[in-house]
């Protein structure tokens, strides 16, 4: 068995609410993705979960977010 990111690979969509205002946050894919150049088979960097960017268009707030990795 291997850990994967339920996130990234659509087993659900999760909810983030903003710490500053409340508003849902969107998610905007893996921090490696959004600041940097990516490919789709990067491996993860850390096994027990996957860094997600989610942001606020209220407030402009910007979190990363660790997602817990699963076993498939």
């Amino acid at each position: 068995m291997e850990r994967i990111c339920p996130v990234c690979n659509k087993l659900y969509n999760i909810s983030i609410r903003c710490s500053k205002c409340g508003n849902l946050m969107a998610e905007k894919g893996r921090d490696d993705e959004y600041l940097d150049d990516y490919t789709a088979n990067m491996p993860l960097e850390n096994s027990t979960c996957c860094t997600h960017i989610f942001y606020c268009y209220k407030c402009d707030k910007m979190e990363k977010i660790c997602i817990n990795n699963e076993f498939m």
